[in-house]
């Protein structure tokens, strides 16, 4: 656990993993600098990352999520990398990335990269249950040479028609969806196929 005001520094080519029933908690207030692009705190089949709260993510770092990860935000996140360039997220394997909690997850300035040489045709973000997703200014790259398989960002329940706390909630803006045939994916129920929505592209 990493709790408030505590500072987690990792350099260069340095990892923090966590591995099959182990949990990585970090709680508001904490510091997390990850310094070089390529130090990382990874996640592995059956580990868990818990975010309780805001958190200061400084450095070029990532966080890379592998198959059978556990994702859990227990409050609103923001991370906000130094550029559109900065990579912060990257999914590897068969992962899916679930967003199912009633908070946000806000990613700025920065990129969320589907890493090449893996077959998959699973969901890789997938917003359900109450999630809500806000991009801005950030790159969705797909280098699994698989774009026409999967969509990047799947969402479940896309339109708020009856104020419905499950409807989920998402928004991009100034973002750029790279390499990938089907960016977004819509679970549209068959009552409500015939709704149609019109997105602006720059």
């Amino acid at each position: 656990m990493i709790g408030k005001k505590y500072l987690l520094r990792i350099e260069q080519n340095s990892q923090l993993v966590v591995e099959n029933g182990g949990k990585l908690i970090i709680e508001a207030g904490a510091n997390i600098n990850l310094i070089g692009t390529n130090s990382r705190i990874v996640i592995r089949d059956g580990g868990e990352l818990i975010l309780n709260g805001d958190v200061q993510i400084n450095g070029s770092g990532h966080f890379r999520f592998e198959q059978g990860n556990i994702f859990t935000l227990n409050n609103s996140l923001l991370l906000r990398g130094t550029s559109r360039n900065h990579t912060i997220i990257r999914i590897a394997l068969n992962t899916t990335v679930q967003v199912t909690n009633p908070f946000e997850l806000r990613l700025e300035d920065a990129t969320v990269l589907k890493e090449s040489g893996t077959f998959n045709s699973q969901r890789h973000i997938w917003l359900k249950n109450g999630a809500t997703l806000r991009a801005n200014n950030v790159l969705f790259d797909d280098q699994t040479g698989w774009g026409n398989q999967a969509a990047f960002v799947e969402v479940e329940d896309p339109f708020d028609i009856d104020s419905d706390p499950n409807d989920v909630d998402y928004e991009f803006i100034n973002c750029r969806f790279q390499n990938n045939q089907t960016s977004i994916k819509l679970f549209v129920p068959y009552a409500m196929s015939d709704i149609k929505m019109q997105v602006g592209v720059n």
